[in-house]
């Protein structure tokens, strides 16, 4: 006998092929399914990207980008749009690239795979707009209402990714206030680009932060009696549009008039600006009223090349007008050489030596004596007295030349900063270790006064030098009155003879030689010029440090004579 199996059991055999086959079907079916539809999200979000390439014209990495997506499409994994899309871009990129069959072929292509095709805005310019059109038969797109310069006449007023109102209208020669808020998270840059009445080309603005939004002003020589057009992009840190309201083809509109029928636009919490015929004044931080913005190209693809706010000239720093401190300066003066530089012609009792040279004692008294008669003068031993052995070796007085140290001056300083690299100012102090005799003074070869003045122009090199930290260097220039003294020591030796002496004594000195020690000076000014040259440390905004090495060339009875040194100024700005 044959054993039946019970309806259960047939039931449980049936389900179990039943899941089996169900399996196998998605296993053969799904797949595929599954892959086309991640190939069209792939494919839409290159287009976005596509779009982005070529307004940053990366028109190279863009082509790129939409053949590696084409590849990934293949023949069925996209849909005839999404692939007609996709060759369209590539065109684009391929004319830009100079690649002209190429792009024919692509925009042929997405003719054929759908029939009717519009022309992407996006990639709007005389060139490619040619091309399509030879290509596919068609201008500017199915439907496309053109009006002046090839714009969709008529219709609303564009939508994007901004909060915006656009101004019904607007005073002629009155900047035109713009504001918008929102947009894409990455945007740090909002660029306002706009095509005056009977202009071909387009202009661009930089949109500066104000509150939640973004504001400008379209500078009045821009707002002319007509239509203005304008349209608004965002652009990210790699200056890669990513948002935008209208575009070339479809900006929004404003009516530009003689006179307003309604109120004057104006930008959140401020004001309605002002027209230009009536007043210069703009809200703080916006570009000018009589400026024009910068060009766009004519087709409104140029975002410019700087950062944002570069389009206007960028406001300078503010600094600090006045400037006072105090400072020192040494001097250096090189000393001629010369035998019997204190002997004195007896007829005029002015030194002897061609160099004006002028001897003191130590103790600062003139030397020889010009009070108590020539006696002291005529009885000194001379170089050629002491070669032929009539007294000591000391002489007359001689220097062996060489540098000396000069004067000190120790001074006060005041400058006022006319802009931010020019300050004229004045200096004013006193000399240390002057000439201390008074002979060179009565002879009007030595200044006589411990005062010093100066005139100065100074020159700090650097971009806002005065309005930033930091080391810069500097020039100056500078002239004024002061007097200008060094000196060396020398030894001398004199007969004592009476005060009325005129001849030397004959032979060896009747009683001992005097002998000591002087002070051989070289006097100069009293007026001098300088010129320097160094470097300016703002420690802030408000000190400054200034280290400078000077020529100074001072001129008078005694001619012209040079010395050198290093100035050191401390100086607060307020």
């Amino acid at each position: 006998m044959v054993p039946v199996r019970s309806d259960p059991a047939r039931r449980v055999c049936a389900a179990a092929a039943a899941t089996l086959v169900a399996v196998a079907f998605s296993a053969t079916f799904a797949a595929p399914a599954l892959a086309a539809a991640g190939a069209e999200a792939i494919a839409k979000a290159a287009l976005k990207k596509a779009k982005a390439d070529y307004a940053a014209q990366n028109y190279g990495r863009g082509a790129a980008r939409v053949q590696k997506v084409l590849k990934a499409c293949g023949a069925s994994k996209c849909t005839a749009p999404t692939h007609a899309a996709l060759l369209m871009d590539l065109g684009a990129m391929q004319l830009k690239k100079r690649a002209k069959e190429e792009a024919t072929a692509a925009f042929a292509e997405a003719a054929k795979l759908q029939p009717g095709i519009a022309f992407d805005p996006a990639f709007d310019g005389p060139e490619v707009r040619a091309a399509f059109a030879a290509a596919t038969g068609k201008g500017g797109g199915a439907g496309a209402d053109t009006g002046e310069g090839g714009e969709p006449g008529g219709g609303a007023a564009p939508t994007g990714d901004f909060g915006h109102t656009p101004p019904a209208e607007q005073a002629a020669n009155t900047p035109l206030p713009l504001y918008v808020d929102g947009g894409p998270d990455a945007v740090t840059r909002v660029v306002v680009k706009y095509r005056t009445e009977g202009s071909s080309s387009w202009k661009r603005i930089d949109l500066k932060k104000l509150g939640g939004g973004w504001a400008g002003l379209v500078p009045c020589g821009d707002v002319k009696t007509g239509t203005l057009r304008y349209y608004i992009q965002g652009l990210d840190d790699a200056k890669t549009p990513i948002g935008n309201n209208g575009d070339a083809r479809r900006p929004y509109r404003v009516k530009v008039k003689d006179t307003l029928s309604g109120e004057a636009p104006h930008l959140p919490g401020k004001d309605p600006p002002k027209s230009c015929s009536e007043s210069s004044d703009c809200p703080p931080d916006f570009p000018g009223c009589s400026k024009s913005g910068a060009s766009a190209g004519d087709n409104g693809e140029d975002n410019g090349d700087s950062d944002p706010g570069d389009d206007d000239k960028k406001p300078r720093r503010a600094f600090k007008r006045f400037w006072v401190g105090a400072g020192t300066e040494l001097e250096l003066v090189s000393l001629p050489s010369g035998n019997d530089v204190c002997a004195l012609d007896p007829s005029s009792a002015l030194p002897q030596n061609g160099s004006n040279l002028y001897c003191t004692t130590k103790a600062g008294a003139d030397f020889p004596t010009r009070t108590a008669g020539p006696g002291e003068n005529t009885g000194l031993c001379t170089a050629a007295a002491a070669a032929a052995g009539l007294c000591p070796g000391d002489a007359a007085g001689h220097s062996n030349g060489g540098l000396a140290r000069g004067n000190v001056r120790l001074m006060l300083a005041f400058d006022y900063a006319l802009t931010a690299n020019l300050l004229v100012g004045a200096r004013l102090g006193a000399t240390l270790f002057p000439y201390s005799g008074q002979a060179a003074v009565n002879d009007g070869r030595a200044f006589g006064s411990r005062l010093y003045g100066e005139l100065r122009g100074t020159w700090v090199f650097g971009d806002d030098a005065l309005g930033t930290t930091g080391i810069k260097p500097l020039v100056l220039l500078g002239a004024g009155i002061a007097q200008f003294d060094a000196h060396a020591s020398s030894g001398v030796a004199y007969c004592p003879l009476a005060a009325n002496a005129t001849t030397p004594p004959a032979g060896k000195c009747p009683s001992a030689f005097v002998a000591g020690t002087v002070d051989v000076w070289q006097t100069g000014g009293p007026g001098f010029a300088t010129l320097g040259g160094g470097a300016r440390w703002a420690a802030t905004d408000s000190i400054a440090v200034t280290a400078a090495l000077r020529v100074n060339m001072s001129f008078g009875a005694n001619g012209l004579i040079p010395t050198y040194g290093p100035e050191l100024t401390a100086q607060y700005g307020f």
